[in-house]
């Protein structure tokens, strides 16, 4: 994703998928690796310019990074990572944990994959591929985003000091899932129901 100043610049775009998260943020058996998890927090907002100081002192810059990751992981695993990485650190509050207490599928074996689904998955990231251009919020998205955010803010005040940080990034997460929701419909333009079902959605892992 680097590049040094010899080299062509290009942009540092990744989707990290780790089946089990402590492969990537772990260190050995105990422990979690500061390095990427730091990384991870300075990259959440996206930066248009970064370096990466390498082990031969090289100075190799990153472009235009936009990270994202993906992984599974067990309660008690997770805890240990928590625990590790300090809620102080700010990386918890820059996640969205999807989280099921228990499962109403009870399947010895995994069912055939849907092929026509997957087709129809590749398709669609083809056509978001394309997409071009900045994405923008419509005057009704704005306007509940906007009384979303009184409400986000006054709720803050009422939370303990460790929930209040874990929840400091809500309006942050709304924003990117409601520009989600857009483009996975290849539209730049974020709409109020976009807003409306990005807000249900973080409601729901919220309670």
């Amino acid at each position: 994703l680097s590049y040094t100043e010899e080299q062509e610049p290009r942009d540092a775009i990744a989707f990290i998928c780790a089946r089990e998260l402590i492969r990537v943020l772990g260190s050995g058996t105990s422990g979690v690796n500061t390095n990427i998890i730091s990384a991870l927090t300075d990259w959440y907002d996206c930066p248009d310019m970064d370096n990466d100081n390498t082990i031969t002192r090289r100075d190799r810059m990153l472009r235009n990074v936009a990270i994202t990751l993906l992984g599974g992981s067990t309660l008690g695993l997770l805890e240990n990572i928590l625990t590790g990485v300090g809620f102080e650190s700010g990386f918890p509050s820059r996640v969205i944990f999807v989280y099921q207490e228990y499962t109403n599928e009870d399947k010895p074996l995994p069912e055939k994959a849907d092929i026509d689904v997957r087709l129809e998955l590749i398709e669609s990231l083809r056509d978001i591929s394309r997409l071009q251009g900045e994405v923008s919020l419509a005057n009704e998205a704005r306007d509940y985003y906007n009384k979303w955010y009184e409400k986000f803010r006054a709720r803050q005040t009422l939370y303990d000091e460790r929930r209040a940080e874990i929840m400091e990034r809500q309006h942050v997460h709304l924003l990117k899932l409601s520009t989600l929701l857009a483009i996975s419909e290849q539209r730049l333009k974020v709409s109020e129901v976009d807003v409306k079902y990005a807000s249900n959605l973080l409601k729901a892992l919220e309670s």
